[in-house]
């Protein structure tokens, strides 16, 4: 049975239906493991790669944004961490997420 096939069951109205994730959640949680592994064994480019396949399956999906432009950062690739915060200002309308990404941006264009 696939991984995206786990199902969750509830019950609505005395009746009990199965509700199916969409596999693309269901890889990103993977991925998600896979990238908190390697970063706990000290591999952060292992960890990039599959931040940066997170951002390919889930664009709308802000932790994987996150979580790559930190690699950048660490890797000293200002402009790829730019690039990601940025994504997040695409997708996210959340004021206070909004401002914080962008005074991260204005830290990072003084520090060039």
């Amino acid at each position: 049975m696939p991984l995206c096939w786990i199902a969750l069951w509830v019950r609505v109205a005395g009746c009990v239906h199965m509700i199916l994730p969409p596999c693309r959640i269901t890889l990103v949680r993977l991925l998600l493991n896979q990238a908190m592994r390697a970063e706990q064994a000290d591999d952060t480019v292992r960890a990039s790669i599959l931040y940066e396949r997170m951002t390919i399956i889930a664009p709308d999906h802000g932790a994987g944004w996150w979580e790559l432009a930190r690699l950048h950062l660490i890797h000293g690739k200002v402009g790829s961490a730019r690039t990601s915060l940025s994504a997040i200002l695409e997708i996210t309308r959340e004021s206070e997420r909004r401002a914080q990404i962008s005074a991260m941006l204005d830290r990072l264009s003084r520090s060039e």
